[in-house]
């Protein structure tokens, strides 16, 4: 019956597109029953009792957002007569849920895998120690047995390259002793739950320090192996070197640091823009002071809401933008929040940021320019 006008920047529909249609027609499918159920207990604590709603809602260009929020049932109110539904969109939210979901699902099962296949060659070659001792040094990863109080009691020889000691050195140390310090007791805390039964296997990233004191990172899994009577025996270790890795990735951080510091410095108004739906993701302080709008009301924005020119001209220069990678937008015109226009010259580029293809485009002001061509060709 009654939309607020925030519901069309949430799903892209008008009022008057939604007003007299039923909510099923929106509603995830995989969601109607639990949508359902919240209407019912809504419908059935008339009064400001609030309800928690949560579902997915079709967004007018065919995604799904997930809106959550609460119902009040105001049926009795004669200024209301209906259920009021308050929701906010917490799309990004869920979908980075998602992904941790999906990359804790991605590390257990790696996890699992090489664990499973560590012990089935090791039940394999129980049997036989000449070959355990063969497949031991020569595995491409540092293996180890490790007393439950941090002894080695047996290490291959990847393990001794990984940290630069030799074998009798390390039988004569702990693990403890080799651990960077501010990654021990996250380590300690694993191996207790492995020895309390909580666990059956761990893995984790954290720093060794090798002989001549240098840092390795190294992804570590752990496991326990007990008595048959159920005692602790010893852990078994399997330990790669993740140096390299750690490294691109710090190299990466520092890069996106750097590029958001130049964008955030830039006097040019800097802006991203999703290629599917069209709208802001993110700004620039040069934009934003040239544009008078704060971060939060660009923020959603369609790229038509500031482009002062007709929408078939915008798509064109989106669209050839996409197809050609990079486009120089000669001049162009930006409207302003106080309605005025601001002439620009626009650099779009197509790029791939945060999972998406987006545009980035840059904007300078050329009104002083302009003005300048203006008064010489009135001065000739």
């Amino acid at each position: 019956r009654y939309l607020s006008p925030s519901v069309e920047r949430v799903l892209g529909y008008r009022s008057e597109e939604m007003i007299g249609t039923s909510t099923a027609e929106y509603v995830h499918p995989d969601d109607m029953e639990r949508a359902l159920a919240e209407l019912a207990e809504a419908a059935s604590k008339p009064g400001v009792h609030p309800v928690a709603v949560e579902t997915r809602v079709r967004h007018k260009d065919g995604s799904w957002r997930h809106l959550e929020g609460i119902a009040n049932n105001l049926l009795d109110d004669p200024a209301v007569e209906g259920i009021v539904f308050n929701h906010r969109d917490v799309t990004e939210r869920k979908q980075a849920e998602e992904e941790v979901r999906r990359l804790n699902e991605e590390l257990e099962d790696r996890v699992q895998e090489r664990t499973a296949r560590l012990a089935a060659a090791l039940a394999e070659l129980g049997s036989s120690e000449e070959r355990f001792r063969a497949t031991f040094d020569q595995a491409a990863v540092g293996v180890a047995h490790v007393d439950p109080d941090g002894r080695w009691l047996r290490v291959n020889s990847r393990l001794c390259e990984v940290t630069g000691y030799r074998r009798e050195d390390l039988l004569g140390m702990t693990f403890q002793e080799i651990t960077h310090p501010d990654d021990l007791e996250t380590d300690l805390e694993q191996a207790q739950r492995l020895l309390a039964g909580e666990i059956n296997t761990y893995s984790m990233e954290k720093r060794y320090i090798k002989k001549d004191g240098s840092i390795v990172w190294i992804n570590l899994i752990g496991s326990l192996v007990r008595e048959p009577s159920g005692e602790p025996a010893y852990f078994i270790g399997v330990i790669e070197d993740i140096t390299e890795r750690k490294k691109a990735e710090e190299a990466l951080r520092q890069s996106e640091e750097r590029y958001r510091a130049v964008v955030k410095q830039s006097t040019d108004g800097i802006y991203l823009v999703d290629a599917d739906t069209r709208r802001i993701l993110e700004t620039n302080p040069a934009l934003q002071k040239m544009l008078g709008y704060s971060p939060q009301e660009l923020q959603g924005m369609e790229l038509y809401e500031i482009v002062a020119h007709d929408r078939k001209s915008v798509e064109a220069n989106v669209e050839r933008t996409l197809r050609e990678g990079e486009r120089f937008i000669r001049e162009r015109r930006y409207r302003r929040k106080d309605g005025s226009v601001v002439e620009v010259e626009v650099v779009a580029s197509a790029i791939h940021y945060g999972g998406k293809r987006v545009i980035c485009a840059a904007i300078r002001d050329i009104t002083e320019r302009k003005r300048a061509e203006e008064a010489l060709r009135e001065a000739r």
